[in-house]
């Protein structure tokens, strides 16, 4: 599971990751700024 504040970091951590072979990635969008307004 990956998460930031706005989402910019852990997605382009997620891309990287991908990159390098991992299958089972969890991004949360918006990050925990998106998350906490839901």
């Amino acid at each position: 599971y990956l998460y930031c504040r706005s989402g910019g970091r852990s997605r382009k951590a997620a891309k990287i990751l991908a990159e390098m072979g991992f299958k089972e990635i969890y991004d949360l969008k918006g990050g925990y700024m998106a998350w906490e307004k839901q």
